[in-house]
């Protein structure tokens, strides 16, 4: 138990520090920069599964919250008045559906239906609190459909092809992730 436990925040803390470096990679935009934040997003619950998904998802957020600056924008509390905040919990609420799908179904029809799940889960997040951040906390006027077309359109293209990316490492990168867990956890269940 204690063994698992340890494999899964190493791993955790792993996922957590991947999402942090990749935050770094990015392209200004306004008011979303588009990073390779969300290559890494796909590709935690992918290869990891649905518990070191979340976990480490939730401790890279906590640490950008507690003032680390890992997210694309800094770090700090006042990141949640971000109108980029939104598909920070996006990234939260995708982690343990698609580490689901790919735990049950771990072919590549898998891997698709993830990433599409995640990549709903995001955008619809993302959109939702953009749109209230601009409206409500910003005070400026957006319609829903343009903060749609702010949110989604504006990444769709790229976002899908790091999805692509994502696919095609994952089934060898989950592989090998499997022969680690088995060889360092002594047998460890499937769904760490």
């Amino acid at each position: 138990m204690i063994r698992e436990r340890s494999f899964t925040g190493i791993w955790a803390g792993l996922a957590a520090a991947l999402l942090a470096v990749s935050a770094f990679v990015r392209i200004p935009m306004y008011p979303v920069p588009l990073t390779m934040q969300i290559f890494i997003v796909f590709l935690i619950p992918l290869v990891f599964g649905p518990k070191i998904a979340f976990y480490g998802t939730a401790a890279y957020i906590v640490m950008g919250l507690a003032g680390l600056p890992v997210f694309a924008g800094g770090g700090g509390i006042g990141y949640v008045l971000m109108p980029s905040f939104g598909y920070l919990i996006g990234y939260l609420a995708s982690a343990v559906p698609a580490g689901l799908i790919c735990s049950r179904i771990n072919r590549l029809w898998g891997f698709i239906m993830a990433g599409v799940v995640s990549l709903v889960i995001i955008y619809a997040c993302g959109v939702l609190w953009l749109y209230i951040n601009i409206n409500f906390i910003q005070g400026k006027e957006m319609l829903f459909s343009t903060a749609f077309k702010t949110g989604v359109l504006a990444f769709i293209l790229p976002d899908a092809v790091k999805l692509a990316g994502a696919i095609a490492v994952a089934p060898v990168l989950s592989k090998f992730f499997r022969s680690v867990r088995s060889r360092a956890a002594g047998g460890c269940p499937n769904n760490v």
